[in-house]
This record gives structure tokens, C-alpha cells and sequence, in this order.
């Protein structure tokens, strides 16, 4: 979609996603199979195969309906605003010629060729949608963030660099550097490995890359070349790290202006383990001199022996960083 590419330098919009459907689920995920098959076995579309899907759509027109609707929605660090609007009666193909409809109501027209970005305003086209069987909405909610979610007032509290690297709304990425220390032994070695955690470096760049999800977040870390996530989500008021399969409650605590992550209590799948199977997390989040830092230590179950740990400093990358990895949603 060309939004994808205009919408980020035209409006500041750090994340563009566009997801369309079919009304049926048989037509929509028989397309979304058609299209795979393509991908495999790249054959041409016909004429004749064209008719043969025409076919199979008339054949189920009388399982559908003539509603259609859509919705856009905008989130930024203070709200949640969306608009929407359902097209009955099988009125939904005329919303695309909306924009032409409401420009040929004014006195004059824009002159040039060009993106129609803002050529009109949402007044003018819900105006030119009066006289067709079309409803809209708009909503707004406060933006609740994912720590806020867990923490409450507390995390009013925060310093503003702690802060401020918990209010992704929706791709936040950061940089520095760190130090990372690996224990010895088989055991920590072999937990160390499951994880995909970073070998030992004494100097290397750290990169954090924290991606909303419609079930939480999740935090990329690049230590050098070397990466490894996991997504975090909050469960009835506690904040829930998974490493799949291995989920973890996470005990969050604020002491100190400081952000304390033990882990309380853990699960492989939906088997609970046992405390004595639990790894040992003392991991803090500070800010120092006005630069948020990390300092994160695991030591292993049973031995509780170090398994890795890696401190350090991180500051917000800047967009068209050259070290920024491609993101086709930018």
C-alpha cells in the first residue's frame, strides 16, 4: 500500500500497518492460499482462471451480506483515536471515490499532480457520504501503557528517561553500548544457549528495538550480531515475560526510582515449575546522570550460578539512523 511509504514522512507516523478481508472466511483465507500457492508455483492468472473464481464468489454471494465498513485509528503517547464507518445496502464500493466526490463540490480545485494527502478534510468527506447508507464513529481513550498497566499511579512516577522508554505506541528503538559477562560451567552454558543469550564481550553495541503487539510487547536485543527477543504481556495485573516456550511472572517493583524485575514464578507451556526450577533474575533499570541504564543478571536454576549478564546505557535512535535495520512498515 502506498500509505505505507507516504504516511510516515507526511504525518510523522512512526508505524503505518493497512490489513484488509473478505467478509466470509472461506474467501479469505481461500485467498490468502491462492496467493501462497502463487509465491510456490508462480503461474499466470487467466482469463479462464479468473472466471473459474468469479464462478466459485457468485456462488457464495447468498452467504454474504451487502455491509462492508472500515476503520483508521491513530495512537500517540496521550490517546487512542479511531474513526469508523459501515457502508449497508451495498453502498461500500462508492467509498473510494469519496475523495473525487467531496473535491467536485468546491469552487475551485487543487492544481498538479501529486499524493492526495489532506485534500480534504474528514468534514468534507463524511458530507459527501450523507446520501449513501453509510454511519460513522469517532472514538478517543487515554493511551495506557503496558508498565502503566502493572505499576498504576507508580508510574507517574518515574524519572522521565525511565520513562520514557515504556511509552512505545508503537515501534520504539534505542541504542548504546554494554558489557557482557557469561558464567561458567555445562550448566549455565547449555540455559544460555535455550535462551539464544549473548556470549561474553567486554565492549559492544546494544541495540533495543520494542514493537507494540495487540497482546503486549516485544523486545528485540542486538548485542553486536547477535540477537535474541521475547514478549512481554501483562496477566491479571502482573507482567508475564515469555522466551517460547518458557513464560515468567515477573515481580515489578519500584524502589528507589529504580525498576526491580525478579522472576516470581514460572511455566513450561501450561505445566508450572517448581521454585527450585525457577532461574534467579536481579535486573534493575536506573537513570544516571539523566541517560537510562540496565544492569541484568540471571543466575541458574538450582546451582543459581551466574548464567550471563549485561549492563549498560541506551538513548533513543534517531529515525534514518544508518544503523537502523529495514522496516518495510516504515
Amino acid at each position: 500500500m502506498p500509505d505505507q511509504r507516504l504516511f510516515p514522512a507526511h504525518f510523522g507516523a512512526e508505524t503505518v500497518r493497512f490489513r484488509a478481508g473478505l467478509e466470509l472466511g472461506v474467501m479469505r483465507y481461500g485467498l490468502a492460499l491462492f496467493a501462497g500457492l502463487r509465491r510456490l508455483w508462480p503461474f499466470a492468472v487467466t482469463r479462464p482462471l479468473v472466471q473459474v473464481f468469479k464462478g466459485l464468489a457468485g456462488a457464495l454471494g447468498p452467504f454474504g451480506s451487502g455491509r462492508g465498513g472500515m476503520s483508521v485509528t491513530v495512537t500517540t503517547p496521550r490517546a487512542h483515536r479511531s474513526w469508523s464507518l459501515i457502508a449497508e445496502d451495498g453502498d461500500g464500493p462508492y467509498i473510494p471515490a469519496i475523495p473525487a466526490r467531496a473535491l467536485l463540490r468546491r469552487s475551485s480545485l487543487p492544481i498538479g499532480a501529486g499524493p492526495a494527502l489532506e485534500a480534504i478534510t474528514l468534514a468534507e468527506a463524511e458530507a459527501a457520504m450523507s446520501d449513501l447508507a453509510v454511519t460513522t464513529k469517532r472514538d478517543e481513550v487515554p493511551t495506557t501503557f503496558m508498565l502503566e498497566r502493572v505499576l498504576g499511579p507508580e508510574f507517574k512516577d518515574l524519572p522521565d528517561a525511565l520513562k520514557a522508554i515504556h511509552q512505545t505506541v508503537g515501534v520504539s528503538r534505542w541504542q548504546g553500548r554494554c558489557v557482557v559477562l557469561r558464567g561458567s560451567g555445562s550448566w549455565p552454558r547449555l540455559l544460555c544457549a535455550v535462551f539464544r543469550f549473548p556470549p561474553a564481550q567486554p565492549d559492544v553495541a546494544v541495540a533495543v528495538t520494542k514493537t507494540v503487539t495487540p497482546h503486549g510487547e516485544t523486545w528485540e536485543r542486538q548485542f553486536g550480531q547477535h540477537r535474541f527477543k521475547s514478549h512481554l504481556s501483562v496477566e491479571s495485573g502482573k507482567l508475564l515475560e515469555a522466551f517460547w516456550p518458557f513464560s515468567f511472572v515477573i515481580g515489578l517493583q519500584l524502589r528507589g526510582g529504580a525498576l526491580h524485575y525478579p522472576v516470581t514464578a514460572g511455566r513450561i507451556g501450561p505445566i508450572p515449575l517448581p521454585r527450585w526450577l525457577l532461574p534467579t533474575s536481579e535486573a534493575r533499570e536506573f537513570v544516571s546522570g539523566g541517560v537510562f541504564h540496565f544492569d541484568v543478571a540471571l543466575l541458574a536454576p538450582i546451582t543459581k550460578g551466574l548464567m550471563v549478564r549485561y549492563s549498560g546505557s541506551l538513548i533513543a535512535k534517531e529515525r534514518g539512523d544508518p544503523l537502523s535495520p529495514p522496516d518495510d512498515l516504515l
